[in-house]
């Protein structure tokens, strides 16, 4: 009991428990907004083509999303140096777009 009234004062003592009074006190005004916010078709969409994203990413092994992401950032330095955006055909053929073709190809 004595530990839980510490808590209890350490939470006092850095204005926590006011913040969150605060907080209770404005909820509704915060769940207004945020219903207001999430009316829009652009909201509806963007929380569809996150849950998408996320299903699509759960659909992928991690051993072939490791390899991905560890090539991504070498073939990034690579295009960041080349004067000109490098066609399909040149990041084939260069070695970090053959590795990152080839983890994604189905085998």
């Amino acid at each position: 009991m004595l530990a839980a009234y510490e808590v209890l004062q350490g939470l006092h003592d850095r204005g926590i428990l006011k913040s969150l009074r605060g907080a209770l006190d404005s909820g509704d005004k915060l769940l207004d907004i945020a219903v207001r916010a999430a009316e829009g078709g652009q909201s509806i969409r963007g929380i569809r083509n996150l849950l998408l994203l996320i299903n699509m990413l759960g659909a992928i092994e991690p051993e072939v999303l490791k390899v991905f992401t560890d090539a991504a950032p070498q073939a990034l330095k690579v295009m960041v140096r080349q004067p000109e955006r490098p066609g399909l055909w040149r990041l084939v053929k260069d070695s970090s777009g053959i590795r990152i073709f080839a983890t994604a190809w189905p085998r």
